[in-house]
């Protein structure tokens, strides 16, 4: 990560503190990153916590910026770009966004710039944890260096996954995007079972969580398939085969792949 740029921030939500959180364990330069908010005074944390520069003004951190993200919720899009357009005229600098649903050819055409740099991204809510997953896609104006940095950006709060197709962040939301919330709902789901079976609400949280956790850490320390990690814990005629066949029974693969296909669905539907 090439740590002589200067990095601003449209927009300090929990993302954006995430994010700088990652850039300043990393060793950024604190004195190089902005962030700026219309509230960034009920924020107080990013400069005593972090010792960033924080400002109100949009302008403002946009001229100090060799790359810009934006932050912000997507009905303020447009206007922001409007506002700090002719900043980013005369600078041409990297744009990053993670705001839902706003293409690159929607924020150049908001930036009445056609040659901007832009790479959309679209991060998880475990990049609070620095255990993010986030694909990434360049438009064909962005430069080798700048997609490194990009990636070096987003691997400081987890894992990347680059694509070829803007609409392939589509995909990307209905899988990690929204995965978090999927992933949520069977433990509840669990937690509720074992509840009524006679652990803890705490017990039962501390056992599915570490249970989870174990789960997916094997899945990246191997080269084994799911199905196969699945197998290797499904004996014959035991247990774990007594649950799975009830999950076959009631066909909770083909109810997983319906729930994703509305989420890839919506997502489409959101996009402009």
């Amino acid at each position: 990560m090439n740590k002589n740029k200067a990095i601003a921030f449209i927009g300090a939500g929990n993302m954006a503190r995430a994010m700088i959180a990652g850039l300043i364990q990393n060793h950024f330069p604190a004195d190089h990153i902005w962030a700026s908010s219309p509230n960034i005074a009920t924020h107080p944390h990013y400069k005593n916590d972090f010792h960033i520069h924080t400002t109100d003004n949009n302008i403002e951190a946009a001229k100090q910026a060799d790359i810009i993200v934006f932050a912000v919720k997507p009905w303020l899009m447009e206007t922001v770009c409007q506002e700090i357009k002719n900043v980013l005229h005369e600078k041409q600098p990297l744009l990053i966004s993670f705001v839902t649903g706003i293409t690159t050819p929607t924020i150049s055409r908001y930036l009445e710039n056609k040659h901007s740099a832009i790479v959309r991204t679209m991060p998880n809510i475990a990049s609070s944890v620095g255990a993010g997953a986030t694909g990434l896609f360049a438009n064909d104006f962005t430069t080798p260096d700048q997609k490194i940095f990009s990636e070096s950006l987003f691997r400081s709060i987890g894992t990347t996954v680059w694509v070829e197709n803007e609409n392939q962040l589509d995909v990307i939301t209905a899988v990690s995007g929204s995965g978090p919330a999927y992933l949520f709902y069977i433990f509840e789901a669990m937690q509720k079972a074992a509840e009524s079976m006679g652990l803890s609400s705490e017990q039962a949280k501390l056992l599915i969580a570490q249970t989870a956790t174990g789960a997916a850490k094997m899945s990246m320390e191997t080269d084994q398939s799911f199905e196969q990690l699945r197998r290797l814990v499904t004996a014959e005629k035991g247990t774990t085969a007594a649950a799975t066949a009830v999950l076959n029974q009631h066909d909770v693969t083909s109810i997983i792949k319906m729930a994703m296909e509305a989420a890839f669905n919506r997502a489409k539907e959101l996009a402009t």
